[in-house]
């Protein structure tokens, strides 16, 4: 009765372990089922762009990504390092057609532009409060597209004239 005892303590404690445990590679204190301090490989992932958040959990995400909007675009996708974008879309208070390519940095906060003849789109920089801003002009308007990145992904706003359209993005081209 003793050894039945001590077994099925030790079964409990077992079954106890394995439904709660994390696995570290590389660490004695993992935060999550499987914590890697250091690269991996994993065979049987579905095709598509692995993403991480702030603290390196995985998840997976498309290898370039459209979306559209007016005057506020959400989600887009950036990465961590650098993103190459082209937006495509009209400004409607002139009904211009109007596209631009940025190769946005995302660590140094940076843009290189190209644009149509019909758009010149400055890069003004950084503020408090903000990842970076361009200032797009169309013929004599004027308008601002404000930047903000986090984990992977930008929000970016237009501040004044309505602009509709699509930022396509191929992410960490870096």
């Amino acid at each position: 009765m003793k050894k039945l005892n001590q077994f099925l303590s030790c079964l409990m404690l077992l079954s106890v372990c394995f439904s709660y445990s994390q696995v570290g590679v590389g660490t004695v204190n993992p935060t999550e089922t499987i914590d890697v301090d250091g690269s991996a490989r994993v065979r049987d992932l579905d095709e598509g762009y692995v993403v991480s958040d702030t603290n390196g959990v995985l998840s997976i995400s498309e290898n370039s990504k459209s979306t559209s909007g007016h005057m506020q675009w959400d989600n887009v996708l950036v990465g961590r390092k650098s993103a190459l974008m082209l937006f495509t879309g009209r400004v409607a208070s002139n009904a211009t057609d109007i596209s631009f390519m940025i190769h946005y940095d995302v660590d140094d906060k940076y843009f290189a532009v190209m644009s149509e003849a019909n758009c010149t789109v400055t890069d003004l920089g950084a503020t408090a409060g903000d990842d970076g801003r361009l200032r797009i002009q169309v013929s004599s308007l004027v308008y601002d597209l404000t930047f903000n990145s986090a984990d992977g992904f930008c929000d970016i706003a237009a501040t004044q004239f309505w602009v509709q359209g699509t930022f396509f993005t191929i992410a960490n081209i870096k």
